[in-house]
Parts: structure tokens; C-alpha cells; sequence
């Protein structure tokens, strides 16, 4: 098992959209990336980081966008025909067997995938209809959070979403938005609900959070740097210096991001390379940002750097409410940050009962306010 070497993995991927849940060990040390998973094109890439540069072993082709399921070590990935596949990782040296999980209804070639890997359900942003979705991994049932369109105004944030971050431990949902090439984040439970504007004109939509100190991260591409702020949006601090493109990923307090070297002066040859810092309460830690790993190329579609521990969420997953009787829920049981923990939402088609919102009913379509309603 990978957990037994106290395995991080890394991704570097081309969909700008997506991000599995918030994760973090219970180790007293710190622990160093082992395994860097990146997607240049629609191609897959597995490099070891241990031997500081690599040649990359191509895992898959004509990969839209991907995500991981640290519980079952599984890797995700949607394709231009809006397919969602899965392949387990740790096959003890069998071959890689690829496995249908569900389709994604529209079939767009532009939808990205974030796993909520407690409530085993996918966020997908529709790149066309610029909707957020959520898909049921068991039942395919589906249901819309965010619409873009002529509703209420509680319901909609108008903007286009860009990436949706996810913090399954607090039942919490980031939202990356962007209008007018301005780029806006927000904050809503992961049933939609509660939403709050965060941070104006953050200046990109590289985004990672990091529960254990309740912070959020992100590349202001716009001023070249790495800024923090709290949960609540407030604290807005700069913590260190980058280059465009990058890409960014948070674990165990430590940052990683993407640097350059296009002189080849400062790490021997030309080409890209990661960079860590130690976090303190502002920023990185003195004397603490280093080079970890090149690459041995230069990247220059870097779209999401990712950084997990592989020790599973078991021990959280087994106190979630939608874990036990799908939460009482007729359909789909969502976390949520409030006191509950969690909610019911109906499949499209379908509305919730008056008499019990944990039941659905099928919406009639000859009412024109019978119809399915974003909750976001």
C-alpha cells in the first residue's frame, strides 16, 4: 500500500476547474512528495520524484479533466464526451484496468470534475451552460447548485465559475468566479447554501485551501505573487513571490507551487522545477522556500498542482450523516457547514415534497413554477 511509505501525490493537471477535497495528515513530521502526476495536453504523466529528474511515464490519453479518490487510491478523469472514468492506482504490478463510471448528462466537451470523496458524488462545472452540478457516483442522480440565468437573486452568482474547491471535514465549497476578467471568490456549504462573497479581484483562479488553518490560497497572476486569506475572507495577506504560469498546492503546512528557469543559470539546464516553503502564521517560514523537484522541461500549460497525503478520510467518512441511510434522504444527501451537517436534494425532474423535504416528487411540467431550482 502506498500508505505504508507515507506517500504525497502530486498532480499538475490542464483543467484550471477542478479540486478533490482539502486533506491533511495526522503526522507529527512533515513529509515530502514522492510521485508527481501531471496533465500536459490531455496527457496524463506519472514521474517519481525521488530521483529528481525524471522521465515521465504516460498514464492515459485525451484527458479533459481529472481528480483523485484518496480512499479507494482510485484516479478520476471526465473526457471530451463528458465519460468519467476511473482506474485504480496500486495494482501491485498488474495492469492498469480502466473502469466506465458514469456519463455525465449534457455531454460537453468543456464540463471538469471535483470528488467529494466522503459523499462520493462529483461537482461539475458545465463549461457551457456555466451550471455546477452535482452527480451521485452510485445512483447517477443529479442535481443543479449554481445556474447562470434570470432567477432569484439568492440563487445565482453571476459570474462564470472557474474552479470549485472543496473542504469535505467542514462540508465547505470555494468558488473561483470570474467576469469581466475579474476573478471573485466565494464561499458556500457543499449543499449550496450560506453563500459569501470572499475576496474581490483576487487575480486568478488557482485556488487550494488547507483545513487545518482554516486559510485559503490562490496566485494573484495579475501582481506575480501567492496570497492567503481566512476562511471568513478576512486576513488578506501576501505570502511569497511567483512566476507566471503557475500552479499551486498546499499540505501538512507546507506550499508548493511552479517556478522556471528560462536561463538555466539557477538550476543547472532550462525547464520548470517545484518549489516548497514551510508556512508560518504569514507566510513562508525564513530560509524555508527551496527548489524540490525539475522537471527536466519547460511547462506551459500548467493548469492545477495538487498535494495529498494517501492515508484516507475512513475515520471521517464513517461520522458523516449521509453515510448512514444516505442521511434519511430520498434521492441525495449533501453536507453542508451548518449545524445539521447535511441535506437532501432531489434529481433533476424531481422537487422536494411540502410535507417532507427529505422526500421528492416528480415536478409537473405544465406548471410553469413546478420546475427544477438551483440552490446556490
Amino acid at each position: 500500500m502506498f500508505g505504508m511509505i507515507r506517500l504525497i501525490v502530486l498532480f499538475a493537471i490542464l483543467a484550471r476547474y477542478s479540486s478533490t477535497c482539502s486533506a491533511s495528515p495526522h503526522a507529527k513530521g512533515r513529509t515530502l512528495p514522492a510521485q508527481l502526476y501531471l496533465l500536459d495536453g490531455d496527457e496524463l504523466l506519472l514521474m517519481n520524484l525521488t530521483t529528481g529528474i525524471d522521465s515521465p511515464t504516460i498514464l492515459h490519453k485525451f484527458v479533459s479533466a481529472e481528480d483523485y479518490d484518496l480512499d479507494t487510491d482510485r484516479l478520476l478523469w471526465i473526457d471530451a464526451m463528458a465519460r468519467i472514468h476511473s482506474r485504480r492506482l496500486n495494482t501491485s504490478g498488474r495492469p492498469y484496468e480502466d473502469r466506465l463510471v458514469l456519463q455525465y448528462q449534457p455531454s460537453v466537451s468543456t464540463a471538469r470534475i471535483t470528488y467529494d470523496l466522503v459523499g462520493r458524488k462529483f461537482y461539475v462545472i458545465d463549461g457551457e451552460s456555466q451550471e455546477i452540478d452535482v452527480v451521485d457516483e452510485s445512483n447517477d442522480y443529479q442535481t443543479i447548485l449554481f445556474e447562470r440565468g434570470p432567477i432569484k437573486e439568492e440563487h445565482v452568482v453571476r459570474e462564470k465559475p472557474r474552479r470549485i474547491v472543496l473542504d469535505c471535514k467542514e462540508g465547505l465549497m470555494f468558488i473561483v468566479t470570474a467576469l469581466n476578467g475579474v476573478e471573485n471568490i466565494y464561499r458556500s456549504n457543499m449543499d449550496g447554501t450560506s453563500k459569501k462573497f470572499l475576496i474581490s479581484g483576487a487575480g486568478g483562479d488557482e485556488l487550494v485551501v488547507d483545513n487545518p488553518s482554516k486559510q485559503i490560497f490562490w496566485i494573484n497572476v495579475q501582481a506575480k505573487v501567492i496570497e492567503s486569506a481566512d476562511y471568513g475572507g478576512g486576513n488578506r495577506a501576501f505570502v511569497a513571490k511567483v512566476q507566471a504560469p503557475s500552479v499551486l498546492a498546499v499540505y501538512d503546512r507546507q506550499l508548493f507551487w511552479l517556478a522556471h528557469d528560462y536561463t538555466g543559470t539557477s538550476s543547472g539546464s532550462s525547464g520548470s522545477y517545484i518549489k516548497t516553503c514551510q508556512l508560518d502564521e504569514v507566510g513562508c517560514g525564513h530560509n524555508t522556500t527551496r527548489p524540490l523537484l525539475r522537471l527536466g522541461k519547460l511547462v506551459r500549460q500548467p493548469r492545477s498542482l495538487k498535494a495529498y497525503g494517501v492515508k484516507s478520510f475512513r475515520a471521517q467518512q464513517s461520522q458523516s450523516p449521509c453515510r448512514q441511510s444516505n442521511g434519511g434522504c430520498r434521492h441525495m444527501c449533501l453536507l453542508t457547514g451548518a449545524e445539521e451537517r447535511a441535506s437532501c436534494a432531489c434529481n433533476i425532474g424531481w422537487r422536494p415534497s411540502e410535507s417532507d423535504s427529505r422526500d421528492c416528487r416528480m415536478a409537473d411540467r405544465r406548471n410553469p413554477g413546478d420546475r427544477d431550482e438551483p440552490r446556490l
